[in-house]
């Protein structure tokens, strides 16, 4: 079975209308996983979360 755990620790601004989202620049905020988490199978992590210990983490069929 692959577990396909993502982490994407990047996400685009685009808050200007005028200009292409391409073209606003990035944030970096980065992903925190504190200590004794359970991660399961297809979770997704973005840019700017913090997953408190004790946690788990599951994709919703």
């Amino acid at each position: 079975m692959e577990q396909n755990v993502r982490f994407h620790s990047e996400n685009h601004n685009y808050s200007r209308l005028d200009i292409p989202i391409r073209m606003q620049g990035v944030t970096n905020k980065g992903i925190n996983i504190e200590e004794d988490c359970w991660i399961g199978a297809g979770v997704v992590f973005l840019d700017g979360v913090t997953v408190g210990k004790g946690s788990v983490s599951g994709q919703i069929q």
